[in-house]
């Protein structure tokens, strides 16, 4: 075999596992970023502020400082995505007191996806679509959602500026997955006019799901 040819199939070779190694990374990369939606005990952060030690039973107890960080509510003490919480805890008997605060670290957690709250569905007014000849109102507005559910339906206030300040409140369905942003074009019913300044839009109420 010649030099040319040895040279054509170690590059073929090259590039074989070149592609191979890329694709195995990119399918990997999607798991991690799956992995990391759920919390980890890192986002629990632990500090001791003190300790209590009983001389007659030998009992210690530890003064900890616990922080959420993730946006799940930790279950196994009462903790809402990042709030923080003081809480003395009963280690054990001990033959003498520790000589300093003990150093505390947590392992795992339970949780549970918090409640979204209204504040969570971000809303913005974008503009309006008009029918002078049916009167039909339009007006398009972007929903962001915040939260780690779905929201399938939301109750929609408007003002909107016409000679007499409208304000119609209407229920729509939607489907806004967690952390996307959508905008949606929400039908008003008919008006005289079209509005004549920036309209007000504001979500009262929503409804999701896991």
């Amino acid at each position: 075999m010649s030099m040319k040819n040895r040279f054509i199939k170690k590059r073929r070779s090259y590039l074989v596992f070149f592609f191979l190694t890329a694709f195995a990374v990119l399918s990997f990369f999607p798991r991690l970023t799956l992995a990391a939606s759920k919390p980890t005990a890192k986002q629990l952060k632990v500090s001791c502020s003190g300790f209590q030690y009983d001389n007659d039973t030998a009992k210690l107890y530890l003064k900890l400082k616990l922080k959420n960080t993730s946006s799940y509510t930790i279950t196994s003490v009462t903790i809402n995505p990042g709030k923080t919480v003081n809480k003395t805890v009963y280690v054990g008997k001990m033959t003498q007191q520790p000589y300093k605060s003990p150093k505390v670290k947590c392992l795992s957690f339970w949780y549970r996806s918090a409640t979204p709250k209204l504040s969570q569905l971000k809303v913005s007014y974008k503009g309006y679509d008009y029918n002078p000849n049916t009167g039909e109102l339009y007006i398009t507005a972007r929903m962001q959602n915040t939260s780690s559910y779905t929201i399938t339906k939301v109750k929609m206030y408007f003002e909107i500026p016409l000679d007499e300040t409208a304000t119609p409140t209407q229920t729509y369905n939607v489907n806004i997955p967690a952390g996307k942003t959508k905008n949606y074009r929400f039908k008003i019913g008919r008006m005289a006019d079209a509005p004549d300044g920036k309209t007000k839009v504001q979500c009262k109420k929503f409804w999701y799901k896991k």
